[in-house]
This record gives structure tokens, C-alpha cells and sequence, in this order.
């Protein structure tokens, strides 16, 4: 099957890409819903669960339709380069998670980066994707998640001791937690409108 501009690659009805997103977006969240403090806290995370549970669900909805029927993702010709690329990606991420935040918490005595690390991180590791997965909203949530851990950043360095409490988690968490349902709910909604007539056959 070949993919046509209408219908990119990683984007195809039946993909698991959206539910992937509506999980590590959870992840993110938890991070936040740890640093929010305060009356508001407990409604607040309320609010994001509830959120999450329907994001997950529409996801997951959207998938088992695919599926059923009778969708196939599309995928690029079964290359050993772009997997290669991808493991090569998903384990410098890694690395320069782990390291980075190791500096900042023991080295350089500031812990209060590591999650605006993080976010900056793996929002830069979206950008090959979406070039290898020739899926363009990709670049955008990965800008959108550098932006938040830039902004987290220079919001602690700049108010160091005067930054409200749990700010560096409920920012990176709930800002990258937020971009990540986004894209998800997108995916989702576009994709009855493209579903028929998009995958052409050899």
C-alpha cells in the first residue's frame, strides 16, 4: 500500500499512534497533578483526569473502528534505516535524559530543571520523527513541548526563590500533558473525514 498526500504516513485509521500519545500524555500528567498545591489542588486534578479518561477512550474508540473496519496503518517499505534511526533516536533520548537530569540535581544543585529537561528533550526528538514518519503535526508538538520546558526554565532561573510552589512540575507536566491529548484529539478527529478512498494498493 502507498500512501497518498491525503493520507500520511503514522496518521492512518487503525493506528495506535493517537492512544500512544492519550498514555505518555497521562505520564506527563501525573508529574503535574504532583506539583499543584493549594484548595484548587484537588478539583484541579480532578478536571485532568477527567480529561485523560476521555481522550483515552476516544482514542481507543477510534482505533478498534479502524480496525474494524478493516483499516491497516500505513507504514514506510520494511527498511532496516528508518528503524534503525528510530532505536538510535528513543536511546539518545534516553541518555540525555538520564545524564541531564543527573547534572542538574547533583552537579549543577538545580533540581528544580529536570522536568523542563525532560519536556525540552523529548519535544526535540519529535522533530526527526516527523521528517521519518512524514507526519508534520509531529514538529509541532515537538516545538510545543520545547517551548513549555524553555518556558519552565527561564521562569524557575528568573523567580528561583519566588517561583509559586510546584511550579516546576504542574507547568512541564500539565503543559506537556495538554500538547499530547491535543495532538491525540486531532488525530482522532480527522481522521473519519480521510478514512475512505485515501490508501491506494499496488
Amino acid at each position: 500500500m502507498t500512501a497518498t498526500a491525503s493520507h500520511p504516513v503514522g496518521a492512518a485509521a487503525g493506528s495506535p499512534a493517537p492512544v500512544i500519545g492519550a498514555v505518555f500524555g497521562l505520564a506527563w500528567a501525573a508529574i503535574g497533578m504532583a506539583g499543584l498545591s493549594g484548595p484548587a489542588a484537588g478539583p484541579a486534578r480532578w478536571a485532568v483526569v477527567a480529561v485523560a479518561a476521555v481522550v483515552l477512550a476516544l482514542a481507543v474508540t477510534s482505533r478498534r473502528r479502524g480496525r474494524a473496519a478493516g483499516a491497516v496503518p500505513v507504514r514506510r517499505p520494511d527498511r532496516p534505516e528508518p528503524r534503525i534511526r528510530f532505536t538510535t533516536l528513543i536511546t539518545l533520548q534516553a541518555v540525555l535524559i538520564g545524564v541531564g537530569c543527573g547534572l542538574l540535581g547533583t552537579r549543577l544543585h538545580q533540581p528544580h530543571l529536570v522536568y523542563a529537561w525532560a519536556a525540552f528533550v523529548v519535544g526535540a526528538h519529535f522533530l526527526p520523527l516527523a521528517r521519518d514518519w512524514a507526519t508534520p503535526s509531529l514538529r509541532l508538538l515537538g516545538s510545543g513541548m520545547m517551548l513549555v520546558g524553555t518556558a519552565t526554565a527561564v521562569i524557575v532561573l528568573e523567580h528561583l526563590r519566588g517561583t509559586p510552589a510546584g511550579l516546576w512540575m504542574w507547568l512541564p507536566g500539565l503543559g506537556c500533558a495538554a500538547l499530547m491529548w491535543l495532538a491525540a484529539l486531532v488525530s482522532v478527529l480527522r481522521r473519519p473525514a480521510r478514512h475512505a478512498g485515501r490508501v491506494s494498493a499496488p
